[in-house]
């Protein structure tokens, strides 16, 4: 890209975009279904926001939703919840004369040179390098642009939000990434599914206190790490190596993805999915809401670090977005990344397929 700027985290450099690309007279369309910290940018963006339900058995908007909502010269932020990719078709039709900037929120996917070259003279795409990312590195994002401009913007902002941290921190900061990483490696066994349970903990915690911060022009003070804290030397050593070798990462969940597909198809867990728009993060399942929750605890006792992402965000009314609330209700995530291996994603397949002819045989 002709324009790279490193970032505290991706749910800032969302903020940072939508306050140079927007004022508050500016109309911001978005997903009623993604992660809580984008609305969370969003609004404290000040921009006007409407949201867009999802698809039906889908986790991201339709077109015809997207071109509804919109007005001229609106702004609209297309979240990849998954790392599954908004398709060209959908991408040409919200770069129509009437959208002044898009912004796609790319945080769970893998950089990919094609998907890149799609980006206009308004665009910014945004990569993760957080926990639970493709590219995790120990925190930290990255944007991608093309205008220098856009990118000048953004990076005068990110330079006033950043503060620096004592040799201490950025010590005891690195030491975290290195045993987050280690975990990583073993995203199969109980000792990672048990530390991840954990910092999801941690994290939930900290984001609720997150949600009351003040925008990113008051005091620096109030906000927490994923504000301000910049991305340490090792940080960014890792995150240079992962995109390096974001093709190989790529190959990689591609073939975990189909081989979800190939265990699970023909069972009514794949709504959500299909060839044509496959995850890179986690692999997302659709089980009825009465058994998720059952089949969660299930995964987690065999050692599978299974997940809920993302519940509904609060805030919203679901029934205006029935289809973003029922897939909040249903969603069940599975593992996938570079230490995962094809066995692997059988094994866990056939668990969730055993797990749910049990649920069935014996009711609760």
């Amino acid at each position: 890209m002709p324009e790279a700027v490193l970032l505290p985290s991706v749910r800032a450099g969302i903020h940072m975009a939508l306050r140079v690309l927007a004022t508050p007279d500016t109309l911001v369309v978005g997903p009623a279904y993604t992660c809580c910290v984008v609305h969370q940018a969003m609004r404290m963006s000040g921009a006007s926001l409407t949201f867009c339900d999802a698809s039906p058995n889908r986790f991201l908007m339709g077109s015809a939703d997207i071109v509804a909502a919109s007005k001229p010269d609106s702004c609209v932020l297309l979240s990849e919840l998954y790392g599954i990719p908004y398709d060209d078709a959908l991408l040409r039709d919200t770069a129509e004369d009437r959208t002044r900037a898009r912004i796609l929120d790319m945080a769970m996917s893998v950089p990919e040179p094609a998907r890149l070259k799609r980006l206009r003279e308004t665009d910014v795409a945004f990569f993760s390098f957080n926990m639970n990312k493709s590219m995790y590195a120990g925190g930290g994002g990255i944007a991608c642009l093309t205008s220098g401009t856009l990118a000048e913007k953004i990076r005068e902002m990110r330079n006033a939000c950043v503060v620096e941290e004592s040799a201490m921190n950025r010590l005891r900061n690195d030491l975290g990434v290195i045993a987050r990483v280690f975990i990583r490696t073993r995203t199969l066994c109980r000792l990672g599914a048990v530390a991840a349970a954990k910092w999801r903990h941690r994290a939930a915690r900290s984001r609720r206190h997150a949600s009351t911060a003040a925008p990113l022009d008051e005091t620096s003070a109030a906000l927490s790490a994923e504000w301000t804290r910049p991305m340490t030397l090792f940080s960014r050593k890792l995150a240079l190596h992962n995109l390096r070798r974001a093709k190989v990462s790529a190959d990689i969940r591609r073939r975990q993805a189909e081989t979800y597909v190939a265990c699970l198809g023909g069972h009514d867990l794949l709504r959500g999915v299909d060839v044509e728009s496959l995850p890179q993060s986690h692999f997302p399942i659709l089980v009825d809401g009465t058994l998720r929750e059952r089949l969660l605890k299930y995964l987690r006792s065999h050692g599978t670090d299974a997940g809920i992402e993302f519940p509904f965000p609060k805030g919203l009314d679901r029934t205006v977005f029935p289809n973003a609330a029922k897939a909040g209700e249903e969603v069940l995530t599975l593992p996938m990344g570079d230490r995962v291996s094809l066995g692997e994603v059988k094994t866990v397949s056939k668990c969730v397929l055993n797990a749910l002819h049990e649920f069935h045989k014996r009711p609760a």
